[in-house]
């Protein structure tokens, strides 16, 4: 998302960097503790960085997660606009569990044969957890 200013052109122009970029991962934190206006703005944070992303033509996988998660795979806001509203509508409200999301994240979806593709898109990645930052205690495995 960094532009570079075009230093032959100093009249506001702006170009794209040229390095190809991966999928992005948004995580938004929907445990009890983000019910609210913190779950709206997360979403709402969420909602602007895919399109940001979109126009990037980067794929994202947005994931809600608590005690539990759900994951939505957009390939074209415009195509997949509705479903992708409803998936954000939706909320956990329990506690929030960290090992999850990055277990399934670095190893549930890349050994899942439906989401390969996307998962072999990985070099180039960025993960944003939107969250309070409450979070539960990273196991050795999760963080090795």
């Amino acid at each position: 998302w960094a532009y570079l200013r075009n230093k032959e052109q100093p009249h506001n122009r702006f170009e794209k960097p040229k390095s190809q970029k991966g999928p992005i991962y948004i995580c938004v934190d929907t445990s009890g503790s983000m019910e609210g206006e913190p779950e709206v703005i997360a979403k709402t944070l969420a909602l602007a960085i895919v399109i940001v992303a979109q126009r990037d033509c980067r794929l994202v996988c947005m994931i809600n997660y608590s005690h539990n998660l759900s994951f939505f795979i957009l390939t074209n806001l415009r195509r997949q606009r509705q479903k992708f509203l409803s998936f954000l509508s939706h909320s956990y409200s329990g506690g929030n569990d960290e090992n999850r999301l990055f277990d399934f994240i670095f190893k549930k979806m890349p050994d899942n044969s439906r989401y390969r593709q996307f998962t072999n898109s990985f070099t180039g990645a960025d993960i944003l957890v939107v969250s309070y930052f409450e979070w539960s205690y990273l196991s050795d495995k999760t963080r090795n």
